[in-house]
């Protein structure tokens, strides 16, 4: 064949086999962007399943398509897969090291779900393997960096006494997460550090300026604390609690001072009032004298150096206040958020638990634990809403040979408390897995107690080889001990009681095998009755039965006894005439807060002139509201005969 034909036909192949190839090549391109939008559009559509099952499909396609990652990513956070979510992005670090953005979604990922450290070594991560600029990693580093701190109540500590230190991180939501630190002294010979999980206590020694540092990866804050010989720790004002004032009405105020021992401290305070509803007039002795001037709401703040405390104060009018306080750690909110209410209002108080908190009563002029309350604005009202500590309960049981090993003996912890536990299997035995609140094949576990938990560890016996594997027998030795029976499953029981008073158990403790049946009696206290049962199992009677077949929880409620309903007050009418007439009434004697009706009737040729006494009127008939004992005096006068002229 000629030469000049062959090369022709070569060509020929080469372009039509080019062509084929680029063609193919664009035509996946529009395959893969199709897929991409149809899988953004489900996400959209709220379509989870389908959209991941597409973003998936890009990305087997084209592992480095970084949009359908970061959309993968968004939709298993959608569906609840941190973990999932987590993984997709990690994968991303090594198909795409220069893309910014996989760090930054990872990161926060983690920031959204408190974690701090993670999040920080995900940006560490992007510094180190992205090749190009990080212009985006570094500006989130350093947001990072200035939202640490060392939180310290005070920057000041008397001598002999400690003080709290915690390197926080403001999250997302503003609020402070204490983080695991390196903590460090600049002189130890003048105070000391000692160090917990995520808190330091200083120890203060001697006299002066310590400087403690807390370092978290390539960051380091630093605080300066000055020792002090006596420092005001708390005051005590009187009168505690200052009703609203009169216009024109004054209030004397006196203020002691005491340090961390508890000892007196001789302080003169700075008094200020805010809106100047009040004048204030200090004494050379430091008591201050309050005036109302204009009604409405005001603030008192008493100041001592680093010190201060504020106190609302009232100027009475038409309208009343509502003064609210918390014992513990929350909010109180009032509903319509106004500065003063009129009479016949109606309000409704709510009161809000900070992080690891409950709210459990309130006291003042609102009793129970009906939240929010509603009410009806009659009088001024002071309101205060006790919150307590979260405690989660954890109830441990196992089935099978195997223990159970935790760092603590305890079965009730703080919110969000770590617990680590580790299951080891008797000689024999093999552990299976954790059932219950978490599903794990791994012995070692750490977990967060946010909520009650309970945990069953199952062991199973190791198989014995079969007939095949086994070694020959020996028919001369003894046969072999029989095998140790499989132990019973065994389970918790977790006793809580709301009130006072306390539960007997029978049979006593807290492990049972399954099956095992427990009584239980509720036993209240003096002035206290029982008021049910709820949980796992939930009753009316002060006896319960309760058949172990998992872990339980079961709560006595106890009330107060009502008080007995006093005897009304009664007050008497006492009726008594000068002249000549008769006073006309239903009763002489009356409940408190009755009114009684009376009626002055003269005698024929006298009239009646006016009542005497505790009410004083010149109308015949008169209402009198019975809040003590009342006497009324009817005063007639004899009629004058008209003379004729002469």
């Amino acid at each position: 064949m000629n030469v000049k034909v062959m090369l022709l036909l070569v060509a020929g192949v080469l372009i039509i086999g080019g062509g084929t190839f680029f063609t193919y090549q664009a035509v996946g391109a529009n395959s893969i962007d199709s897929t991409y939008q149809k899988a953004v559009e489900a996400y959209k559509e709220e379509s989870y399943k389908e959209s991941a099952e597409l973003f998936e499909a890009v990305i087997r396609k084209e592992p480095g398509h970084v949009d359908a990652r970061l959309g993968l990513a968004d939709v298993y956070i959608a569906m609840g897969g941190h973990e999932q979510a987590v993984q997709t992005l990690t994968e991303g670090f090594y198909e795409t090291p220069d893309e910014e953005r996989i760090y930054l979604r990872l990161a926060d990922i983690h920031f959204s779900e408190n974690d701090a450290r993670k999040g920080y070594e995900v940006l560490q991560k992007g510094m180190e393997l992205s090749p190009g600029e990080t212009q985006e990693i570094q500006k989130a580093m350093k947001e990072f960096e200035d939202n640490l701190s060392i939180q310290a109540e005070r920057k000041r500590v008397q001598k002999d006494h400690s003080m709290e230190l915690a390197l926080t991180w403001e999250n997302p939501k503003g609020e402070a997460t204490p983080l695991e630190a390196d903590w460090s002294i600049e002189n130890e010979n003048t105070s000391e550090l000692q160090e917990g999980t995520k808190e330091v206590s200083l120890q203060a020694a001697q006299l002066g300026e310590v400087e403690v540092s807390a370092a978290f990866g390539s960051y380091k804050k630093i605080v300066t604390i000055e020792v002090v010989q006596q420092l005001l720790h708390s005051i005590e004002v009187t009168p505690e609690e200052i009703d609203p004032l009169s216009i024109g009405e004054s209030v004397e105020l006196t203020v002691k001072g005491f340090d961390a021992d508890a000892n007196d401290m001789e302080i003169k305070p700075e008094w200020s009032i805010a809106k100047s509803l009040f004048d204030i007039n200090i004494r050379p002795d430091q008591t201050a004298v309050l005036t109302a001037q204009e009604e409405g709401k005001d603030t008192l703040t008493i100041k001592f150096e680093d010190f201060e405390e504020q106190m609302d104060v009232f100027v009475e009018g038409a309208n009343k206040y509502i003064q609210t306080k918390v014992d513990g750690q929350g909010v109180v909110t009032v509903f319509p958020n106004k500065e003063n209410y009129t009479p016949g209002e109606d309000i409704s108080i709510e009161a809000s638990p900070a992080t690891g908190y409950e709210f459990v009563r309130w006291e003042g002029d609102v009793s129970g634990a009906s939240n929010p309350q509603h009410m009806t604005i009659e009088d001024h009202m002071r309101v205060t809403a006790v919150f307590e500590p979260i405690k989660h309960n954890l109830a441990l049981s196992k089935e099978g040979q195997g223990d159970i090993y935790r760092d603590t003996l305890e079965t009730t912890f703080a919110h969000m408390e770590k617990v680590s536990l580790r299951a080891r299997p008797k000689e024999g035995w093999t552990f299976v897995g954790w059932e219950g609140a978490l599903n794990d094949t791994n012995p070692n576990l750490v977990i967060e107690m946010d909520a009650d938990k309970s945990l069953h560890a199952v062991f199973k016996k190791k198989e014995q080889p079969t007939e095949n594997d086994a070694d020959p027998v020996d028919e001369s030795q003894p046969s072999e001990e029989p095998e140790e029976p499989e132990a019973p499953a065994t389970y918790q029981l977790n006793i809580k009681k709301d009130g006072e008073g306390h539960v007997q158990k029978n049979p006593s403790g807290s492990q049972f095998n399954k099956g095992t049946k427990v009584q239980l009696t509720a036993v209240p206290a003096e002035g206290w009755v029982f008021n049910g049962w709820s949980g796992s199992v939930t009753h009316s009677s002060t006896n319960l039965s309760v058949t172990m077949n998992g872990n339980k929880t079961v709560t006595a409620h106890f009330k107060k006894k009502p008080e007995p309903k006093p005897e009304p007050v009664t007050y008497m009418l006492n009726l008594s005439v000068v002249g000549e007439g008769t006073v006309q009434t239903s009763q002489r004697e009356y409940k408190a807060g009755q009114t009684a009706q009376i009626q002055a009737v003269p005698a024929e040729g006298w009239t009646f002139v006016r009542w005497k006494g505790s009410h004083t009127s010149t109308s015949a008939s008169a209402s009198i509201l019975m809040d003590t004992n009342k006497d009324m005096i009817a005063v007639f006068e004899e009629q004058k005969e008209e003379t004729a002229p002469e």
